[in-house]
């Protein structure tokens, strides 16, 4: 599950443990679509056998990539890869239970 928070970030539960996403810095212009971007570079990465942390931070700079559009259109793969670095996913310390 994801749960994303716009600009402050996104939270992932996952078999693999809680992680918190800092989305990087851009200058938005329209959040139209960001969302269907993050799921679906999540699951691209996801799909390519990329672990759940790295399909993330895919996720969270695909979001970010698009909110730099003007809503019209969606990211393009350079400028996810651009931000990749700048996305920022880390494992929470605390110790929760994902069940389905």
């Amino acid at each position: 599950m994801i749960v994303s928070d716009g600009e402050r970030g996104a939270v992932m539960a996952c078999d693999e443990g809680l992680f918190l996403g800092e989305t990087p810095q851009v200058h938005t212009r329209s959040t139209i679509g960001s969302g269907d971007s993050m799921l679906g570079a999540f699951l691209w990465a996801d799909v390519l056998g990329k672990g759940k942390a790295e399909a993330f931070q895919y996720g969270l700079a695909a979001g970010a990539a698009t909110a730099t559009t003007n809503g019209s259109e969606i990211c393009s793969r350079s400028m996810i890869l651009q931000l990749l670095e700048t996305a920022n996913v880390r494992q929470s310390e605390q110790r929760h239970t994902v069940s389905a």
